[in-house]
Order: C-alpha cells, then sequence, then structure tokens
C-alpha cells in the first residue's frame, strides 16, 4: 500500500538511490568525462524526452526513490521503483536492437538495485526470510544479459594482420581470403607502397586458408616486408596437422579469423574482398576544373581520376573512378569457397 511505512529509514534503498542520483548527474553535466567503452554512450548522449535529458530524469527518478526509503515508505518505493525498471526493460530492448550503452547499463543496474530493495522490504512478512520470485526482475535480467553480451561483442574488434605504422589522408581496410580469385587479384596487383598503407584483414574460407595465413603471419614477422610481396610465396604452405592445429597460436588465429569473418558477413553478406574506407577517399570527390568536354561540363574529368574515366550518372552527371561492373566478388550467397 502507498500508506505503508517501515518504523525506520530503508538504509539499503537509500544508499543505492543516492549513488543513482550522483551517477546520473556526473552523466548530465560532463557526460564527456564519463569513461565508456561503447559506441552507444555517444549515440544516446544527446536524446531528450519532452526537452529533458533522460539523465536529468535519472536524477528526478533516484531523488524520489532516496525520499521514499529514507522516510521509510517501502510500498510506495516498491511501485515507483518498478515503474522505472519497466520503462528500462524498453530501453534495454533498444540497446539491443541498436548499440549497447555501458553508462546506461549501470544505471539500470542501480534501479534494479532500488527495486529488490523495495520489494524485499515490502513484501516481506514477519517470520518470512524469502521473497517470491519477480516476472518483472526476470524479464529485466534476461535483457541487461543480452545487452552485456552484445557489449563484449560490439568491443572485439576485426584482427589485422598488418596495418600502416602511421595512418595518412583515408584509412582503407581491406577483408581478403587466400582462397579468393578475386582477392588474390587485388593483393598481387597493388604496388608494394600502397601495400603498406592498407589495414589487411584475413580471413579463412577453408582449413587450408588457416595454414597459408599462418605462414604469411609469420613471414611479415620476420621480414617485416608488405604483405603484398610475401602473399604468393605464403600461398605454398602446406596444410596443417591435427597437432599443429591444436597449438595455442593456432587456435588464437582460429578466433581472430573467426572475428573477421563474421565482420564479413554481418557488413559485406560474405562477399570477398571486402574493401572499407574510413572516410572520403580523395579520388570520389576531386575535382580538376578542366573546362571543355562532356565530362568537363559536369566537373568531372577522366584527370581528376588518375586518368581512368569515371561512370556517369545519367540524370546527375555524376560519377566515380572506377568499373563497378568489371569488379570481381566472391562469396555471398554461394557457400562454396571462391575458386
Amino acid at each position: 500500500m502507498l500508506s505503508s511505512r517501515s518504523h525506520h529509514p530503508l538504509f539499503s534503498s537509500f544508499f543505492i538511490a543516492l549513488l543513482g542520483v550522483l551517477f546520473s548527474l556526473w552523466n548530465a553535466l560532463d557526460s564527456a568525462s564519463v569513461p565508456c567503452m561503447t559506441a552507444g554512450c555517444t549515440l544516446y548522449q544527446s536524446f531528450s524526452l519532452g526537452g529533458f535529458s533522460l539523465w536529468w530524469i535519472g536524477v528526478a527518478t533516484f531523488l524520489l526513490l532516496g525520499l521514499l526509503a529514507l522516510l521509510g515508505y517501502g510500498g510506495a518505493g516498491r511501485i515507483v521503483a518498478g515503474l522505472a525498471l519497466l520503462a528500462d526493460c524498453f530501453l534495454l530492448l533498444i540497446m539491443i536492437l541498436t548499440l549497447p550503452c555501458l553508462a546506461c547499463m549501470l544505471e539500470a543496474a542501480l534501479l534494479a538495485g532500488c527495486y529488490y530493495t523495495f520489494r524485499r522490504v515490502a513484501e516481506r512478512p514477519a517470520g518470512r526470510r524469502q521473497t517470491s520470485f519477480s516476472l518483472l526482475l526476470g524479464v529485466w535480467g534476461v535483457l541487461f544479459v543480452l545487452v552485456f553480451g552484445f557489449a563484449v561483442r560490439g568491443e572485439v574488434q576485426p584482427w589485422a594482420i598488418q596495418e600502416p605504422k602511421t595512418v595518412e589522408g583515408t584509412p582503407v581496410r581491406v577483408f581478403f581470403s587466400p582462397s579468393c580469385s578475386a582477392c588474390r587479384q587485388l593483393v598481387t596487383g597493388i604496388s608494394e607502397a600502397d601495400s603498406r598503407k592498407i589495414i589487411w584483414c584475413p580471413v579463412a574460407e577453408d582449413e587450408k586458408d588457416i595454414a597459408i595465413i599462418l605462414n604469411l603471419q609469420q613471414r611479415l614477422n620476420i621480414s617485416g616486408a608488405a604483405l603484398s610481396t610475401q602473399f604468393l610465396s605464403a600461398l605454398e604452405a602446406e596444410p596443417l596437422s591435427m597437432p599443429d592445429m591444436l597449438r595455442p597460436s593456432t587456435l588464437l588465429l582460429q578466433f581472430r579469423l573467426w572475428c573477421n569473418q563474421a565482420h564479413v558477413l554481418a557488413c559485406g553478406e560474405g562477399r570477398l574482398p571486402l574493401v572499407e574506407f574510413m572516410g572520403v577517399p580523395s579520388a570520389l570527390i576531386r575535382n580538376s576544373g578542366v573546362s571543355g568536354g562532356s565530362l568537363a561540363s559536369d566537373g568531372i574529368s577522366a584527370q581528376s581520376f588518375g586518368g581512368q574515366s569515371p561512370i556517369r550518372d545519367r540524370d546527375h552527371g555524376m560519377g566515380l573512378p572506377f568499373d563497378l561492373e568489371g569488379s570481381g566478388s566472391c562469396g555471398g550467397s554461394n557457400p562454396i569457397p571462391c575458386p
């Protein structure tokens, strides 16, 4: 009942609510200084409800819970905390479908702690030591574990067998497989200087690929040469034996390759090679300003792209510096590795 009141303050609920107030104030006043490893913190930082940040709503909620705990109103505190925890279940579901927020998860844990302590006091009659199962806490717990799992998964980044010592301009990340013909053409056709500018992430499509990638990794560690110069030699690697496959270094490599392949499946639908530009390549936006001719009249010329003629959009006169129709690609819906 809302009017039910214990004979003393509920210190456990009050202490948790006080932590919630302080943490919410920290995020509301200076969110940039709050340590957070996940990208979701940035995603939800500017979100507001009715003009108020969710963190200020959290401050008001924990202040109310702290006041109820200090006055000893366990029943009222349980209802308020339960409604807030129900709303938090929807926020956790949104994080599952978008990006996890570590700061939001800590706030949610404090809210769940408040609800648990209020519920334990409100439902514990004389002579009874245990409270009944809470369906709300059960649902919240499942959602929280899922969000935590997605947060851990998001911190596992693709592994690069070779990357530039210093990144200048637009970083380029290439996912390739030794058994992919288009990948082999890409790796062997690139110059040594350009190869050193690329973040190379290998993917194993079969067991032989693991041996090739392991051999390639050893060659790069010993020689320090560019990947493109060592790739053909690594293709001659012998398949690994069962004892070699069970070595800790090989198992670690297998895990890294699974991470890379998971990224390719999620971002490129399994197609290789997968090329990612972290920014805008200058060739896509460069304008030489040459006048005359059909291309120059649209502000785009072959000289803008190193002598290559861009593809023109019939409606807008825009183009790209490479022929998309002639690009190689392996994988996708075909489960058979590329030849």
